[in-house]
Protein backbone atom coordinates (compact mmCIF):
# COMPACT_ATOMS: atom_id res chain seq x y z
CA UNK A 1 0.00 0.00 0.00
CA UNK A 2 1.89 3.41 -1.34
CA UNK A 3 -0.36 4.92 1.68
CA UNK A 4 1.45 3.12 4.12
CA UNK A 5 4.57 3.08 2.56
CA UNK A 6 4.95 6.61 2.28
CA UNK A 7 3.89 7.44 5.67
CA UNK A 8 7.01 5.17 6.56
CA UNK A 9 9.77 6.87 4.43
CA UNK A 10 8.63 10.00 6.58
CA UNK A 11 9.30 8.34 9.60
CA UNK A 12 12.03 6.67 8.36
CA UNK A 13 13.29 9.92 7.72
CA UNK A 14 12.59 12.02 10.54
CA UNK A 15 14.10 9.02 12.93
CA UNK A 16 17.08 9.57 11.14
CA UNK A 17 17.52 13.14 11.47
CA UNK A 18 16.96 12.73 15.13
CA UNK A 19 19.65 10.27 15.72
CA UNK A 20 21.82 12.37 13.99
CA UNK A 21 22.54 14.03 17.11
CA UNK A 22 22.61 10.94 19.53
CA UNK A 23 22.58 7.11 18.03
CA UNK A 24 21.33 5.56 20.98
CA UNK A 25 18.03 7.28 20.89
CA UNK A 26 14.73 5.18 21.77
CA UNK A 27 12.04 6.46 19.34
CA UNK A 28 8.71 5.33 18.46
CA UNK A 29 6.06 6.73 16.17
CA UNK A 30 2.30 7.80 17.11
CA UNK A 31 -0.68 8.71 14.40
CA UNK A 32 -3.62 10.81 14.80
CA UNK A 33 -6.37 9.91 12.24
CA UNK A 34 -8.93 12.42 11.12
CA UNK A 35 -12.01 10.24 9.23
CA UNK A 36 -13.96 11.71 6.74
CA UNK A 37 -17.25 12.15 10.06
CA UNK A 38 -14.24 14.26 11.59
CA UNK A 39 -13.67 11.93 14.51
CA UNK A 40 -9.97 11.46 15.50
CA UNK A 41 -8.08 8.42 16.00
CA UNK A 42 -5.10 7.81 17.96
CA UNK A 43 -3.14 4.68 17.16
CA UNK A 44 0.71 3.40 17.04
CA UNK A 45 0.62 1.29 14.27
CA UNK A 46 0.51 2.61 10.53
CA UNK A 47 -1.61 0.03 9.42
CA UNK A 48 -4.35 0.96 11.99
CA UNK A 49 -3.96 4.09 11.07
CA UNK A 50 -4.87 3.87 7.67
CA UNK A 51 -7.03 0.85 7.59
CA UNK A 52 -10.43 3.60 7.43
CA UNK A 53 -8.68 5.29 4.63
CA UNK A 54 -9.12 8.76 7.12
CA UNK A 55 -8.66 11.71 4.56
CA UNK A 56 -5.66 13.17 7.06
CA UNK A 57 -3.03 10.97 9.37
CA UNK A 58 -1.26 13.28 11.60
CA UNK A 59 2.37 11.45 11.70
CA UNK A 60 4.06 12.05 15.36
CA UNK A 61 7.86 10.81 17.02
CA UNK A 62 7.53 10.09 20.67
CA UNK A 63 10.54 11.44 21.63
CA UNK A 64 12.42 11.37 25.00
CA UNK A 65 14.17 14.34 26.67
CA UNK A 66 16.36 14.26 30.05
CA UNK A 67 15.33 17.44 32.10
CA UNK A 68 15.77 19.09 35.24
CA UNK A 69 13.60 16.55 37.37
CA UNK A 70 14.42 13.27 35.24
CA UNK A 71 13.25 11.95 32.13
CA UNK A 72 9.74 12.67 30.14
CA UNK A 73 8.43 12.31 26.35
CA UNK A 74 7.40 14.62 24.01
CA UNK A 75 5.02 13.65 20.99
CA UNK A 76 6.78 15.78 17.88
CA UNK A 77 4.83 16.31 14.59
CA UNK A 78 6.60 14.58 11.89
CA UNK A 79 3.79 15.49 8.86
CA UNK A 80 0.31 16.26 8.11
CA UNK A 81 -0.53 13.56 5.01
CA UNK A 82 -2.69 13.06 2.79
CA UNK A 83 -4.55 10.19 1.33
CA UNK A 84 -1.97 9.31 -0.53
CA UNK A 85 0.70 9.58 2.71
CA UNK A 86 2.18 12.38 1.11
CA UNK A 87 3.46 14.82 3.40
CA UNK A 88 1.13 18.31 3.66
CA UNK A 89 2.78 21.52 4.90
CA UNK A 90 -0.77 22.85 5.86
CA UNK A 91 -4.47 21.45 5.82
CA UNK A 92 -6.54 23.75 4.21
CA UNK A 93 -10.07 24.42 5.23
CA UNK A 94 -12.71 26.38 4.34
CA UNK A 95 -11.48 29.82 5.62
CA UNK A 96 -8.61 28.86 7.78
CA UNK A 97 -5.21 27.07 7.46
CA UNK A 98 -3.69 24.14 10.09
CA UNK A 99 0.36 24.96 9.67
CA UNK A 100 1.46 23.44 12.81
CA UNK A 101 0.32 21.57 16.08
CA UNK A 102 2.82 21.46 19.03
CA UNK A 103 1.86 18.27 21.90
CA UNK A 104 3.36 17.88 25.13
CA UNK A 105 2.79 14.11 26.07
CA UNK A 106 -0.37 11.81 26.42
CA UNK A 107 -2.20 13.59 23.45
CA UNK A 108 -2.27 16.58 25.19
CA UNK A 109 -1.97 20.03 22.91
CA UNK A 110 0.58 22.57 23.72
CA UNK A 111 -0.12 24.94 20.94
CA UNK A 112 -1.79 24.93 17.28
CA UNK A 113 -0.61 27.75 14.77
CA UNK A 114 -3.46 28.38 12.18
CA UNK A 115 -3.64 31.59 9.28
CA UNK A 116 -6.21 33.16 7.23
CA UNK A 117 -4.45 33.83 4.12
CA UNK A 118 -0.67 35.63 4.08
CA UNK A 119 -1.85 38.85 6.43
CA UNK A 120 -3.14 36.53 9.61
CA UNK A 121 -1.57 34.05 11.48
CA UNK A 122 -2.46 32.90 14.96
CA UNK A 123 -0.65 31.23 17.73
CA UNK A 124 -2.78 29.25 20.17
CA UNK A 125 -0.99 28.37 24.02
CA UNK A 126 -3.10 25.98 25.40
CA UNK A 127 0.26 25.29 28.09
CA UNK A 128 -1.42 27.39 31.25
CA UNK A 129 -4.82 26.22 30.11
CA UNK A 130 -7.23 23.52 31.38
CA UNK A 131 -5.81 20.43 29.24
CA UNK A 132 -7.38 19.57 25.46
CA UNK A 133 -6.24 16.73 23.98
CA UNK A 134 -5.87 16.05 20.06
CA UNK A 135 -8.36 13.09 20.04
CA UNK A 136 -11.41 15.22 22.09
CA UNK A 137 -10.79 18.86 20.94
CA UNK A 138 -7.99 19.88 18.35
CA UNK A 139 -9.50 19.01 14.88
CA UNK A 140 -13.37 20.15 16.97
CA UNK A 141 -11.70 23.33 17.71
CA UNK A 142 -9.76 24.00 14.45
CA UNK A 143 -13.31 23.32 12.75
CA UNK A 144 -15.57 25.40 14.61
CA UNK A 145 -13.01 28.54 14.87
CA UNK A 146 -13.13 27.63 10.93
CA UNK A 147 -16.81 28.06 11.00
CA UNK A 148 -17.39 31.37 13.11
CA UNK A 149 -13.97 33.26 13.15
CA UNK A 150 -12.79 35.86 10.44
CA UNK A 151 -9.63 37.13 12.85
CA UNK A 152 -7.49 36.83 14.74
CA UNK A 153 -9.05 38.39 17.73
CA UNK A 154 -11.94 36.40 17.27
CA UNK A 155 -9.90 33.11 16.67
CA UNK A 156 -8.49 33.91 20.22
CA UNK A 157 -11.82 35.13 21.71
CA UNK A 158 -13.16 31.73 20.41
CA UNK A 159 -10.63 29.24 22.24
CA UNK A 160 -12.22 31.19 25.80
CA UNK A 161 -15.61 30.02 24.13
CA UNK A 162 -14.71 26.60 23.28
CA UNK A 163 -12.88 26.34 27.24
CA UNK A 164 -16.14 27.93 28.89
CA UNK A 165 -18.34 25.81 26.38
CA UNK A 166 -15.98 22.43 27.15
CA UNK A 167 -16.39 22.72 30.72
CA UNK A 168 -20.39 23.30 30.68
CA UNK A 169 -20.51 20.30 28.60
CA UNK A 170 -18.22 18.26 31.63
CA UNK A 171 -20.67 19.90 34.26
CA UNK A 172 -23.48 18.45 32.74
CA UNK A 173 -21.99 15.51 31.90
CA UNK A 174 -20.98 14.57 35.53
CA UNK A 175 -24.06 15.19 36.77
CA UNK A 176 -25.72 12.97 34.16
CA UNK A 177 -22.95 10.20 35.04
CA UNK A 178 -23.95 11.13 38.80
CA UNK A 179 -28.01 10.85 38.38
CA UNK A 180 -26.78 7.38 36.34
CA UNK A 181 -24.91 6.63 39.47
CA UNK A 182 -27.89 7.08 41.72
CA UNK A 183 -30.77 5.34 39.47
CA UNK A 184 -28.18 1.86 39.37
CA UNK A 185 -28.23 2.21 42.83
CA UNK A 186 -31.60 2.41 43.17
CA UNK A 187 -32.05 -0.08 41.10
CA UNK A 188 -29.86 -2.65 43.17
CA UNK A 189 -31.01 -1.39 46.18
CA UNK A 190 -34.92 -2.24 44.51
CA UNK A 191 -33.47 -5.79 44.10
CA UNK A 192 -32.00 -6.57 47.08
CA UNK A 193 -35.21 -5.37 49.23
CA UNK A 194 -36.94 -7.71 46.21
CA UNK A 195 -34.74 -10.93 47.16
CA UNK A 196 -35.32 -10.02 51.18
CA UNK A 197 -39.29 -10.28 50.43
CA UNK A 198 -38.91 -13.76 48.39
CA UNK A 199 -36.59 -15.43 51.43
CA UNK A 200 -39.01 -14.20 53.54
CA UNK A 201 -41.78 -15.90 51.79
CA UNK A 202 -39.81 -18.61 51.65
CA UNK A 203 -39.34 -18.78 55.51
CA UNK A 204 -42.65 -17.89 56.42
CA UNK A 205 -43.63 -20.92 53.97
CA UNK A 206 -41.09 -23.46 55.74
CA UNK A 207 -42.28 -22.11 59.30
CA UNK A 208 -46.23 -23.35 57.81
CA UNK A 209 -45.18 -26.68 56.83
CA UNK A 210 -43.61 -27.37 59.72
CA UNK A 211 -46.55 -26.17 62.24
CA UNK A 212 -48.33 -28.45 59.74
CA UNK A 213 -46.10 -30.96 60.53
CA UNK A 214 -46.78 -34.49 62.54
CA UNK A 215 -43.11 -34.60 63.44
CA UNK A 216 -41.76 -32.99 66.51
CA UNK A 217 -39.36 -30.57 66.40
CA UNK A 218 -36.28 -31.01 68.33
Amino acid sequence: MNRVKNIQRLINLSCVNKRSGDPNIKLSSLFYSISEDDAVDRNSDIIQAVITEPKYVLCFLIVPYRGQYGSYCKEELVAFTDKEGNALSKITLSKWEVLNLQLTSSDYLKSLTISRGSDVQVVLDFQNLPRLTVVSDFWKLVKEIDASCETAREAHAYLDYYLDKKKLNDAERSILDFQEQLSKQANVLEQYQSLILQFQKIVDSCNINIQNSNYPLK
